[in-house]
């Protein structure tokens, strides 16, 4: 279950983002995230071209080179993180 939010590129950007704007209204001076437009899909994970993406630890092998599979958005932290609580 760690892994639950640790997502491939292709799965992130399926996903709305809450930072995610779009312009609209008669003169686009009006942001939206979401409602009654039709630029839902534009409101949606930039995964790594966001800088907040992040990616996981876990790596495969792609001839020569090591790299990651899966990220994650890193302004909720690390998936599977554990914050201790203030005592």
């Amino acid at each position: 279950m760690e892994s639950e939010m640790r997502l491939t590129e292709e799965e992130a950007r399926g996903l709305w983002c809450p930072f995610a704007r779009v312009m609209t209204g008669f003169d686009e001076k009006v942001a939206v995230n979401r409602g009654d437009t039709d630029e839902g899909d534009r409101c949606r994970c930039y995964a790594s071209h966001c800088m907040a993406w992040r990616w996981s630890r876990e790596m495969y092998r792609e001839g020569d080179l090591l790299l990651p599979r899966h990220g994650y958005c890193g302004l909720a932290g690390e998936p599977g993180g554990w914050v201790s609580p203030a005592t």
